[in-house]
């Protein structure tokens, strides 16, 4: 899908060329805005899926955090852990 940039005039002798709103724009340059949107939208896709596998097994584990079991223990330290304390809870 182009972005909506408002009614496209027609280019006066360059035909890699929109104008619009005195703003010229490359047939290139929109298409690598609509790759990159493209790109963009199936990131945010699979970020979504994966946010929601990790939810699962948050929730997963926190039924069963009172259990006294060491595996759940250690994957909610996982999933809490910031960037600097999952270098400790990894290699400790």
């Amino acid at each position: 899908m182009l972005p909506n940039f408002g009614q496209i005039l027609p280019a006066e002798a360059e035909p890699n060329v929109c104008r619009t709103a005195n703003v010229v724009f490359s047939r290139n340059g929109i298409f690598q805005v609509q790759d990159l949107t493209l790109t963009v939208e199936g990131l945010e896709k699979e970020r979504d899926f994966y946010f929601g596998k990790l939810r699962d097994v948050e929730v997963l584990c926190q039924e069963h955090e009172n259990d006294d079991l060491p595996l759940v223990k250690q994957i909610l330290d996982i999933l809490y852990a910031t960037e600097v304390s999952l270098v400790f809870v990894l290699s400790g």
